[in-house]
C-alpha cells in the first residue's frame, strides 16, 4: 500500500523538474576575450536546438553544474563537404538527473571522469574542445576553445527522444 500511495502521488505531482540551482561549468574568468560575444544562441537561426556554445580561454577545465549521474559518448565520424571522413576526436558528456532531465556538456576532450559516475557540483569532467579538434579547416585554426551547453528532457511521448530546454533561467 506504501508503494501505491508514492505511485500515486507523483502522478498528481507531475514531472520531476530539473535542479532549480546550478553553477557555471567554468569560471568567469575563463570566458575568451577573443570574441566579441561569451554566449551566442545556438541554433539560432531557427533550428530547435537550445544550448548555447561558449568560448573560453584555451586549457579550460570545464565543471559540474550540479550533482548527477554522468553518460558519456563518443562523438561520431562524418563526412566533409569533399567527402573526406573527419574525427572530431571528442565526446558529449551529460549529466543525468532524476525526472529524465540532463545537461549536456558536447564537444569536450580529456575526460576527467567515466560513464556511469556519480559527480558533485563544482567537480571536474573535462577540457573544452581545442578549436582545431572541433572544426579542422581555416576556422579551426583560432585560439579558442569551445563547446555546447544546455539543459534537456527525453521526451517519453517522443519515444525518449532528446529535447533541448532553454536553460537561461538557470544562467542567472
Amino acid at each position: 500500500k506504501d508503494e501505491e500511495a508514492k505511485a500515486a502521488a507523483a502522478v498528481k505531482s507531475g514531472p520531476t523538474p530539473p535542479p532549480a540551482e546550478m553553477i557555471l561549468p567554468f569560471e568567469i574568468s575563463q570566458i575568451s576575450d577573443a570574441v566579441s560575444s561569451p554566449m551566442l544562441s545556438f541554433g539560432s537561426g531557427g533550428g530547435a536546438s537550445a544550448d548555447i556554445y561558449f568560448y573560453v580561454k584555451p586549457g579550460t577545465t570545464l565543471q559540474a553544474s550540479a550533482a548527477g549521474k554522468v553518460s558519456l559518448m563518443k562523438n561520431p565520424v562524418s563526412k566533409t563537404p569533399d567527402g573526406q571522413s573527419f574525427d572530431p576526436q571528442d565526446w558529449e558528456l551529460q549529466i543525468q538527473f532524476d525526472g529524465g532531465y540532463y545537461l549536456g556538456y558536447d564537444h569536450v576532450v580529456d575526460l576527467m571522469v567515466a560513464d556511469g559516475d556519480a559527480v558533485q557540483a563544482g567537480q571536474p569532467l573535462a577540457k573544452a574542445a581545442p578549436a582545431s579538434i572541433r572544426h579542422g579547416g581555416p576556422e579551426g585554426q583560432l585560439p579558442v576553445e569551445e563547446f555546447e551547453f544546455g539543459l534537456g528532457y527525453a521526451d517519453s511521448r517522443r519515444g525518449g527522444q532528446p529535447v533541448r530546454v532553454c536553460p537561461a533561467n538557470y544562467l542567472a
